[in-house]
């Protein structure tokens, strides 16, 4: 298992930018967890990344749902794992998602 996990929010179809974000984090060596709303597309790219050797979760999270964040960031904390996050949103969820991080860290 890495070290270092990537958090990456926001993620949608493998063939997006979320979606190689992740594979690209996996590539990298770290333990990726693949946010998303949609456990088909989550469940895809972490397959994908298993495919190629890497590490990976979903992390299934509505990031305009202060609660469900602070469910998902719960879950990372209780990996263990070291963490940097990304946060791949560009509108109102930024700040909700912003500020729960930011109580977690």
């Amino acid at each position: 298992m890495p070290k270092t996990a990537a958090i990456i929010f926001g993620v949608g179809p493998r063939e997006g930018v979320g979606g190689e974000l992740c594979c690209r984090a996996a590539r990298e060596g770290f333990h990726v967890f693949v946010n998303g709303r949609s456990p088909e597309k989550l469940a895809a790219i972490v397959a994908s990344i298993v495919a190629e050797g890497g590490s990976a979760e979903p992390l299934l999270a509505d990031v305009t749902l202060e609660s469900e964040i602070i469910a998902a960031m719960d879950k990372v904390a209780s990996s263990g794992i070291r963490w940097n996050c990304h946060l791949q949103c560009w509108q109102q969820p930024t700040r909700t998602l912003s500020r729960c991080v930011a109580r977690r860290v």
